[in-house]
């Protein structure tokens, strides 16, 4: 049992799975949470404040500090130092979290 339409799933899947070429994982590792932009700006607006841990994926490198990343159905830009590359080992610590 699904939705009668497929796209009722996008943001539901696996980002990886929607989206072409080579994308790079990243967690959000600011304590109180990270701000997704509209813009690489701090004076950019905020889409959303994600929290910690929260998974975003990046399918090209950083841009000076800044990172465009997607989650869910939403893309914009986080600062790269509060992220950090989700890898197999934070993923069993942000499991017990």
């Amino acid at each position: 049992i699904g939705p009668a339409d497929p796209a009722e799933l996008l943001g539901c899947q696996d980002e990886a799975e929607l989206q072409e070429g080579e994308l790079t994982e990243y967690a959000v590792a600011a304590e109180h949470g990270l701000r997704l932009r509209a813009r690489p700006s701090l004076d950019a607006p905020v889409l959303a404040v994600l929290p910690w841990g929260a998974g975003v994926f990046a399918n090209e490198p950083p841009v000076g500090e800044w990172v465009c990343v997607t989650t869910g159905l939403l893309s914009g830009y986080m600062l790269a130092k509060h992220l950090a590359p989700l890898t197999a080992e934070l993923k069993q610590v942000l499991e017990y979290d």
